[in-house]
């Protein structure tokens, strides 16, 4: 057991019954909160890295696939005389 948890149990135990109820009170709010924090935070990172891949990157590096169309897409306006 920790110095804080051990300090924590020894203040409790010199509450009166009132205080206790009022601490166990807080604490169950406390709980009930923390899923709808971290969800919170959770959806707060997925929306910044979703800006951050729509903007535009200037050091994009094409695919494969890119560079197949694009050369099919000189050769053809090559032949076409565009």
């Amino acid at each position: 057991m920790s110095a804080l948890e051990q300090q924590l149990i020894e203040r409790i135990r010199q509450m009166d019954e009132k205080s206790k109820q009022r601490v166990l009170e807080f604490i169950d709010q406390d709980q009930s909160a923390q899923p709808k924090k971290q969800g919170y935070a959770a959806l707060e990172e997925v929306r910044r890295l979703a800006k951050l891949y729509a903007q535009p990157r200037q050091d994009h590096q094409p695919g494969a696939v890119e560079l197949i169309h694009e050369a099919r897409e000189e050769r053809l306006n090559a032949l076409l005389g565009d």
